[in-house]
């Protein structure tokens, strides 16, 4: 009896869900490289490659699940023989350094090859930078006058320990990276605040629409539409601001911005401001009788951490399953607001939320022997 097979688990280059188990299209018999070009003495060792191309149905990113070529770090491009695309960039490079006001700012292009785009870039009043992995490609940059390193976005720690850069662009480079996300993810390490980039790749709306399957190379990785694009560049961090198709449809062209982290500190702050309000409304008043009207979450997890919550008589809240039970944590008896009527409660403060106000009526018409009454909002307590 021959042994079930067991399909090779793949998880998708930019979310890490699993693809399907088959791939949706697959080309056999191409180069096994777009750049190694063999010689006479060579050419007996050039070989042909089966390509498999998959499509995340969750992220939407189509992708070549086979070994990427050994150089997908360095940057290889032919655009310096166009004319027509260096007057392209140049006006591009200029817009983009005037719309969100760059001059002067340190500017760095990730994948520079040998500098064809940085050389536009030192026209502007800017300071531009660039990083590239391959050694031939640096020197021949720095001979060229261009401050290039040497390296890539996948450890860039020590590359730039004195400097932050306030633009940023990768121009046909995404697509080759295996790990694109995560390597997008460690380049905020060298970007400041509210840094702003282009990212472009090649067009798969267009490829796709027009079934370009040539396209299709070991040396792209991965093909992006504008959801994708969108998709991965905001899970490593960025804020989308445009994607538009530019260079006769060819390429999609976002421009993005580098997100600030999420603060978490003021709320240790508003933690010990809104415990010492509570902590004082109830030390001043707990003589008189006091309650708190709201079992909600917000209620609970307050009353739970109050230091003085035993000076609490009671939780008043409308809702019936809750009434003649305690609250979690914190362990004070919930009533049925008519526990009022019985005069032992002249104190009454209120934590509901986005119900204060309407439970602050309540109080006032039905409950007038009540006169010490304050709710909690967003800034503190609130005396009625």
């Amino acid at each position: 009896m021959m042994p079930e097979h067991k399909s090779k688990l793949i998880n998708c280059r930019v979310c890490g869900f699993k693809l399907d188990d088959k791939p949706g299209f697959s080309l056999t018999n191409v180069p096994a490289s777009a750049q190694n070009f063999p010689d006479q003495d060579s050419l007996h060792l050039d070989k042909t490659i089966t390509l498999k191309v998959y499509v995340c149905e969750t992220c939407k990113t189509a992708q070549i699940i086979n070994k990427p070529v050994s150089y997908y770090k360095s940057v290889f491009r032919a655009v310096a023989v166009s004319n027509d695309m260096t007057l392209f960039r140049e006006k591009q490079f200029d817009q983009f350094i005037k719309e969100f006001n760059l001059v002067n700012k340190n500017f760095i292009e990730i994948g520079t090859g040998n500098g064809e785009y940085l050389q536009i870039l030192k026209k502007f009043d800017i300071n531009p930078f660039g990083m590239e992995y391959e050694s031939k490609s640096v020197e021949n940059c720095r001979v060229k006058g261009l401050d290039v390193v040497k390296g890539f976005p996948d450890e860039i720690d020590n590359l730039f320990p004195d400097k932050k850069f306030d633009a940023f662009m990768i121009l046909s480079f995404l697509e080759h990276w295996p790990k694109p996300v995560k390597v997008l993810r460690n380049l905020h390490k060298i970007l400041s605040e509210n840094a702003i980039g282009i990212v472009e790749v090649p067009n798969f709306e267009m490829i796709l629409e027009k079934s370009l399957f040539s396209e299709f190379m070991l040396d792209h990785l991965t093909y992006f539409n504008r959801y994708s694009l969108s998709y991965a560049l905001t899970i490593a961090g960025f804020e989308v601001i445009e994607i538009k198709s530019i260079w006769h449809d060819y390429i999609l062209s976002a421009t993005i911005k580098k997100t600030a982290p999420i603060s978490l500190e003021k709320m240790s702050e508003n933690k010990e401001f809104i415990l010492n309000s509570i902590y004082n409304f109830v030390a001043n008043n707990s003589n008189k009788g006091i309650a708190i009207w709201g079992a909600g979450h917000q209620s609970l997890a307050l009353l739970s951490m109050l230091g003085n919550k035993e000076l609490i008589e009671c939780v008043i809240d409308s809702a019936e399953f809750k009434q003649n039970k305690f609250t979690p944590g914190s362990h004070i008896p919930v009533k049925s607001p008519k526990y009022l009527q019985n005069g032992n409660i002249s104190s009454v403060l209120i934590i509901g939320g986005s119900y204060n106000l309407e439970i602050a009526d309540i109080l006032k018409n039905e409950y007038q022997f009540i006169d010490n009454i304050a709710y909690l909002d967003q800034s503190g307590l609130v005396k009625l």
